[in-house]
């Protein structure tokens, strides 16, 4: 089962809290990491998430460098801080509703680790599928060789009597 590993500093609990709820009502199955072993949950999750702020220590970078290098990172800033990674949403700002930042978010997040409900409606979507009649595509109608002959002796035809007619001309003015 696929589900979100957040991580954040001790000190933004209610921040991260506020983030949990807004994803879970997304569909997201959002859990925290274990203290005894943050970078061993990275292995279980499908995607995770580290809320940056200025009190971020050590044990989140780790948890966002192994995240990093099993491609799960997502990475939040809810302060105005520099992760030690480039990229991530800036939330310092967010209120808790729907945001450019915040739709961008669950978008990277939906990548990692595809909602329970997107799962659901999915599954309740697919159907069996009958095989269809195979339907010859229609033959292009190609234009009948006469028809492209005569338009080619026309042509030729034109160039040669206008050709005579500009010499006659020069032939036939007074000089």
């Amino acid at each position: 089962m696929s589900y979100v590993l957040l991580a954040h500093a001790a000190d933004a609990q209610s921040r991260a809290d506020r983030v949990a709820e807004k994803l879970r009502a997304v569909g997201f199955d959002v859990r925290a990491p274990e203290a005894a072993r943050p970078r061993d949950d990275v292995e279980g999750a499908s995607a995770v998430l580290v809320l940056w702020s200025r009190s971020a220590k050590a044990e989140e970078r780790a948890l966002t460098r192994a995240a990093q290098r099993a491609g799960k990172l997502t990475m939040a800033r809810i302060e105005p801080v520099t992760p030690p990674v480039a990229g991530g949403v800036d939330l310092a700002t967010w209120n808790g509703r729907e945001t450019r930042a915040w739709s961008k978010l669950v978008s990277e997040l939906q990548q990692k680790a595809p909602p329970k409900s997107a799962a659901k409606t999915a599954a309740k979507k697919a159907k069996p599928v009958k095989a269809a009649k195979a339907v010859p595509a229609p033959r292009a109608a190609a234009a009948p060789a006469k028809t492209q002959s005569f338009a080619m002796l026309s042509v030729g035809f034109i160039v040669v009597f206008a050709t005579l007619l500009g010499a006659a001309a020069l032939f036939t003015a007074p000089h």
